[in-house]
């Protein structure tokens, strides 16, 4: 499934990314996630709890475009917590560093310090006082004990090049890629953020409850019918507001779309509803309800009345259909 993931892209005009996001908001709402947390892999970051909800819609889309896409939409709020090293060339995280003398370009360097021979005065590092397992004095080739030398602690450490004996403070830095063996220095490295996700329940549950209207919207628009106001006067001379309203121009269909509602909430929400329904009789009144939050609702029955129970906007769509067939 291709995505169009731009933050211009409205919430009514790619159908295939709306579902996406409604489904990844479902998740969210349901586990009660709180906060999105990364995992680095050789190949990349991934957001697990994501990844798995993307696999079984077979989305190719990485889960931090899903979630950039969220962001966008003022869902989510990301928090910088890391940074990472990634190849500029194929993107992995499987990185390798080494230092390399400027002077000739090996990458054979060892750190090391200044000590002296006690006996004959000779100075120098500590690393050419090594030979093989022994430790002998460059100068009067004294094989020696590490008692026997002075450690120059006045003097900072530093890298010694085995390959042409240059003494180096700052050698050049260079990374390579484990994955398709770049070679690239710190200033030619993707320097990428590893952020966490907080979710903004508020604003998820009101952009779901937007989606699904959005949906009814679209669905009953294309059948004919168009958006009238949101408000209809009832036999009793009560004025009631719906989450939509839409005519034929002989028949109105209100729909009420409690997104933010469940348990003993949703119930009372829904007897007062059946109540509006009883005072407008020239409109049926559809209640949509999301199915995780469908038990325990009674089983209300009225000739304008349904109560429409939906798995996922594509399972909406389908009911939608049949209601109007």
């Amino acid at each position: 499934m291709k995505l169009a993931l731009s933050k211009e892209v409205g919430i009514t005009e790619n159908s295939e990314l709306n579902h996406v996001i409604e489904r990844v908001l479902t998740y969210i709402l349901e586990k009660h996630v709180t906060v999105i947390k990364p995992v680095l892999t050789p190949h990349g970051i991934t957001y697990p709890a994501i990844d798995d909800v993307l696999e079984k819609l077979k989305v190719t889309a990485p889960s931090c475009m899903i979630l950039e896409a969220l962001r966008e939409r003022g869902l989510l709020e990301k928090k910088v917590i890391d940074r990472a090293i990634a190849c500029p060339n194929c993107g992995a995280l499987d990185i390798k560093t080494r230092y390399y003398c400027p002077n000739c370009g090996s990458f054979n360097l060892e750190k090391t310090y200044l000590v002296t021979h006690i006996d004959c005065g000779y100075t120098d590092a500590f690393v050419s006082f090594k030979s093989n397992s022994k430790l002998v004095c460059p100068n009067c080739h004294k094989e020696l004990k590490e008692s026997e030398l002075v450690r120059r602690d006045e003097f900072n450490e530093f890298f010694l090049c085995l390959d042409c004996n240059s003494r180096i403070t700052e050698p050049e830095i260079k990374h390579e890629c484990n994955s398709c063996h770049t070679i690239f220095t710190p200033l030619e490295a993707d320097y990428i953020e590893v952020s966490e996700y907080y979710i903004k329940e508020r604003e998820i549950t009101e952009y779901k409850q937007k989606l699904v209207i959005n949906t009814i919207s679209n669905v009953l628009t294309k059948q004919g019918l168009r958006k009238t106001t949101q408000s209809i006067k009832g036999e009793s001379g009560v004025v009631h507001t719906f989450d939509l309203v839409m005519s034929n121009g002989d028949e109105k269909i209100v729909f009420v779309c409690p997104e933010d509602k469940k348990g003993d909430e949703l119930v009372r929400d829904m007897f007062t509803t059946f109540a509006k329904a009883v005072d407008i009789k020239d409109a049926k009144v559809v209640y949509v309800v999301p199915e995780e939050s469908s038990q325990g609702l009674p089983n209300l029955k009225r000739s304008n009345w349904l109560t429409l129970v939906y798995r996922d906007l594509d399972d909406l769509k389908r009911k939608l259909s049949r209601i109007l067939s």
